[in-house]
This record gives structure tokens, C-alpha cells and sequence, in this order.
């Protein structure tokens, strides 16, 4: 997959809200950063610097992200953060590393959405 064909994509997308997960781009997207998610709720949002990346259990529910690069088909998961506990805390960082998606994967008690944050 050429990385540089994916942001060009995007580039002029209604950045409001749902995609369908027909969209072949965004579901590239998706499957390279989420393998085994199968739910159908995506959405593509911009990518706001110094954003909260914790991710941590409270009340049942979760944020689950993952940093993916199409160029090497690499991806690397936020560890949990966020807690007394954890004593770490992340943000986003500013700008976003360049030819990398941020990808949240929302839990929400039996609800589960994606959100794709560009820049």
C-alpha cells in the first residue's frame, strides 16, 4: 500500500463525524491499526494537539490508542496511563509525527466505536 495515497484521500473528507465502513481508504486505515476490530462505528475527526491519551478502566469504559504508520505497516499501542497508580499520564503530542494516524478505539459498557484523528 502506498502511505502517501492515504492522507491525499483524506485530505478534502467531511471531517463531521461517521464514515461508512464501506469507505475502502478509512477501513485501510482501520484494519492497519486495529486488526481484530470488527464493530462498524467509525469515525474520522482532526487531530488536536495536547489531547488526553489516557487509557485506563472507569465505570466500564475505556480508550483504547494506537499510533500507525502505513509506510511500514507499523503500529504501536498507548500503554495503560492515566491512574493514581500508573502515575503517567500522556498527551498528544504537537504537531502529530508526520505519515502516522492516531487511532481510538472507544469502549463505552456494550458500545464500541473507532475514531481516526488526522492531521
Amino acid at each position: 500500500m502506498d502511505a502517501n495515497l492515504i492522507p491525499a484521500d483524506l485530505h478534502g473528507a467531511d471531517l463531521s463525524g461517521r464514515v461508512r465502513t464501506s469507505d475502502p481508504v478509512t477501513m485501510r486505515i482501520v484494519r492497519g491499526a486495529l486488526p481484530d476490530y470488527r464493530g462498524r462505528k467509525v469515525y474520522v475527526a482532526r487531530y488536536r494537539p495536547g489531547m488526553s491519551l489516557n487509557s485506563y478502566w472507569d465505570s466500564g469504559n475505556r480508550d483504547y490508542w494506537t499510533w500507525w504508520t502505513p509506510a511500514k505497516s507499523l503500529r504501536y499501542t498507548v500503554e495503560q496511563n492515566g491512574t493514581p497508580f500508573d502515575r503517567k499520564d500522556f498527551s498528544a503530542p504537537d504537531p502529530m509525527p508526520p505519515g502516522m494516524f492516531l487511532i481510538q478505539h472507544a469502549m463505552r459498557g456494550e458500545s464500541s466505536y473507532v475514531v481516526v484523528y488526522i492531521a
